[in-house]
C-alpha cells in the first residue's frame, strides 16, 4: 500500500506546450510547405536571395534612438530577457536584423543594389492579449535601391503570390501616392493639422505619434481613435 501510493505522488506531470506557440502537425504540414514554396519560388524568380538571421539578439539593437519611436518600443512589444548579465530579446520583425548582418558582414562591398527574402518565426509581446504571439514572417528587402521601380517590382511580386494561393478574392489592392516627393510633406501636415484637433479624444499613444507619426494613428486599436 505505502509503494503504491509512493508511486502514484511521484508521477510526473505532463508538459504541455505554450499557449501562445503551436506545433505544426502532419495535416498542417503540407499547406505550410505549400506557402512556403510559393514564396520561395517567386523570390528565386525576381532574383532575391534567401537571408536567415538569428532569432535572438541583443535588445540594445532595437533600442537605439533610430527605432524608439516604432510601435514595438512604444507598445513595449519586444520580448527581453537576461542571459549571463547581458538582456537579450527575440527578434519582432525582420528588417533592423537584416540591417545588423547587412553591415556587420560589410555585403556593402558587394555589387548593388541586393535584393533579399527571408521566411521566418518572429515574436511580439502583446501586453493587451496578455501574452506572447509567435507567427510566421515573410520578408522582403532590397539594399542600395531607391528608384520607384523597385516598389512597383515588390507590389507586383505580392500580387503574383496572393494569386498562386488563390486568396485573391479575399484581398483588395489599393494604391497610393502618399510616399511620394510630392505629397509627403503636404500629407504629413494635413495629419497633424487634423490630429491636432483631435488630440484630447486620442489615447496617449496616438497623442506622442501626432508630431512624429501621425499616419501611423490609423493603426490603432482603441475603440475611440478608430471612432
Amino acid at each position: 500500500m505505502i509503494n503504491l501510493k509512493l508511486k502514484k505522488e511521484l508521477k510526473p506531470e505532463r508538459i504541455s506546450i505554450f499557449d501562445w506557440a503551436r506545433d505544426i502537425l502532419p495535416n498542417d504540414q503540407e499547406l505550410y510547405d505549400l506557402v512556403k514554396r510559393v514564396f520561395w519560388q517567386r523570390a528565386r524568380q525576381a532574383w532575391f536571395s534567401k537571408f536567415s538571421t538569428p532569432i535572438i539578439e541583443k535588445a540594445e539593437l532595437f533600442e537605439r534612438a533610430l527605432w524608439k519611436s516604432t510601435e514595438v518600443i512604444t507598445k513595449n512589444e519586444l520580448f527581453k530577457f537576461e542571459a549571463n548579465w547581458e538582456e537579450l530579446a527575440l527578434r519582432p520583425e525582420l528588417t533592423l536584423w537584416m540591417c545588423r548582418a547587412y553591415t556587420e558582414n560589410m555585403l556593402s562591398q558587394d555589387p548593388q543594389p541586393l535584393m533579399f527574402y527571408s521566411f521566418d518565426k518572429v515574436f511580439r509581446n502583446i501586453k493587451w492579449e496578455k501574452k506572447i504571439r509567435e507567427f510566421n514572417q515573410f520578408w522582403m528587402e532590397v539594399f542600395w535601391e531607391v528608384d520607384p521601380w523597385i516598389d512597383a517590382q515588390l507590389i507586383q511580386l505580392w500580387w503574383q503570390i496572393i494569386w498562386d494561393l488563390k486568396v485573391n478574392k479575399w484581398v483588395k489592392l489599393k494604391l497610393n501616392s502618399v510616399w511620394s516627393h510630392k505629397t509627403r510633406k503636404k500629407f504629413y501636415r494635413f495629419c497633424v493639422d487634423y490630429f491636432e484637433w483631435k488630440r484630447r479624444v486620442l489615447c496617449p499613444s496616438c497623442q506622442d505619434k501626432i508630431e512624429t507619426q501621425p499616419w501611423r494613428i490609423f493603426d490603432c486599436k482603441e475603440e475611440d481613435c478608430q471612432i
